[in-house]
């Protein structure tokens, strides 16, 4: 995961709207909606690879 995700990831956690979260990394919502959905693609493929 690279740093971009991992600051949305926590400031998700942390309770923020996705549109505070763009306004903040100077990025889209959409791209934060993007990232997020990459992320957990990688997390259903790791967890169907390790047979959960």
């Amino acid at each position: 995961m690279d740093r971009l995700t991992l600051q949305i990831v926590l400031m998700k956690i942390q309770g923020y709207s996705t549109h505070e979260i763009a306004r903040y990394l100077k990025i889209t919502e959409k791209a934060v909606y993007r990232r997020m959905d990459r992320l957990k693609e990688k997390i259903k493929k790791y967890f169907n690879m390790r047979g959960n």
